[in-house]
């Protein structure tokens, strides 16, 4: 039912990926507004730049040709969570106020302003579906229908809804062109059909545009309820039961997370590295291209589920070129190899460690109490030790901010 647009997966924007975004911003505008006066020149530039891209990529081929993907969290890590054969803080510059970091209020207090998007988020969340509702569809509802769809009198396979009803916002795009702009005007209980066609592109040979109808019911259309006690103490009683206790919550969450994302960006973008040790490099690059082949494999999986078809190759997957790939492992991983040896010689300097029962309870309040066990069985220990003592910095460095 859905069109043939293949999302690829992201969690959040890698900070490599936004530096490169902005640098190319950067380089949009300049060529938006020089002026290369001779063809000369402009062939002078591609050659430069083309042997400049051709170089770093080379570089960067070679680097990686004996770095095969693997899942060992904590290689090259001991059990006090530090990586072995390393003083980091011989080779890491932190800034000077490391240990007492100024951090604006502005930068990380919470708004009445925030708190009402997220009290039109938490009502969009829990929308209630009205089966009685006398109301005509339109354009931004949510309906829910059922439906049965049809090439030539005959029904074709997954154009069945099952009486299962299927939920879907109008306007959303996620039905194929045509079907949701038909439901407009329609209302609660009523059955009609509706005419569309499959895209040419659709992704299903005995789909690829061809005709279709499709039996429509209409099961009901949702409706927000209102923000109030009684909402907060049925839908977010793992939380409050007021809806000063929910912005109380919310705002204490929202700071403690700011405070400690501010408190490790500062550190990323202050802190460097005097070279950047090769076999632990190596072995950040191998976690970065097991952890993309995992989320490949994994997303193929639910497209081919879900949609029937899914992607032809990796490349199509993170939607770049082999080179490009590389370029961006050896960005991340040097990303990553900086943020962990600041921490380390935030560490080694100031005398912090992990315990056993630290571990733990890092542990614990991250996947559960009592999962302990099970995570140190899928990562091991040296990886649970050097995370729990990253967290230990980054809550001490926090402790030692100034606020204002």
């Amino acid at each position: 039912m859905s069109t043939n647009e293949k999302v690829t997966a992201s969690s959040d924007v890698s900070k490599s990926k936004q530096k490169r975004i902005e640098r190319q911003k950067k380089n949009d505008q300049v060529k938006r507004e020089g002026v290369i006066g001779s063809v000369v020149g402009i062939f002078a530039i591609a050659l430069i730049v083309g042997a400049v891209i051709f170089s770093v990529v080379a570089s960067v081929r070679k680097s990686q040709e004996n770095v095969q993907p693997n899942g060992d969290f904590g290689r090259y890590v001991n059990d006090k969570g530090m990586v072995e054969g390393i003083k980091a803080s011989s080779i890491v510059t932190l800034p000077a106020d490391y240990n007492n970091i100024t951090i604006p209020l502005s930068e990380v207090e919470y708004t009445d302003a925030e708190f009402e998007e997220e009290k039109a988020a938490q009502l969009e969340s829990h929308k209630v579906l009205n089966s009685e509702t006398d109301k005509a569809i339109e354009d931004g509802d949510t309906v829910n229908i059922d439906y049965v769809g049809s090439i030539d009198g005959v029904e074709f396979e997954g154009g069945n809804s099952n009486g299962e009803g299927a939920d879907l916002e109008i306007g959303s795009g996620t039905f194929i062109p045509g079907f949701e702009e038909q439901l407009i005007g329609h209302k609660n209980g009523e059955v009609f059909d509706i005419d569309v066609t499959f895209p040419e592109e659709y992704g299903n040979e005995e789909l690829n545009g061809k005709d279709a109808v499709f039996n429509i019911t209409v099961n009901g259309i949702y409706e927000l309820g209102e923000f109030n006690d009684e909402f907060v103490a049925e839908k977010l009683k793992a939380y409050a039961t007021t809806v000063d206790g929910y912005k109380k919550y919310i705002s204490e969450k929202e700071y403690e997370s700011r405070v400690k994302t501010y408190v490790s960006n500062y550190i990323d973008e202050n802190s460097s590295l005097s070279k950047y040790p090769k076999k632990y490099l190596n072995q950040l690059k191998a976690l970065k291209m097991y952890s993309d082949e995992q989320s490949y494999e994994y997303m193929n999986q639910m497209y081919q589920q879900f949609y029937g078809y899914g992607f032809s190759s990796f490349e199509e997957y993170n939607g770049m070129s082999q080179e490009d790939y590389l370029v961006e492992v050896e960005e991340s991983a040097k990303e990553s190899e900086l943020t962990i040896l600041a921490l380390q010689a935030i560490a080694e300097n100031d005398g912090i460690t992990v315990s056993e029962d630290d571990i733990k309870a890092f542990v614990e309040s991250v996947y559960g109490e009592g999962s302990y066990d099970s995570t140190l069985e899928s990562y091991g220990k040296a990886y649970l030790a050097q995370t729990a003592l990253q967290d230990k910095v980054g809550n001490y460095l926090v402790e030692k901010a100034t606020i204002k």
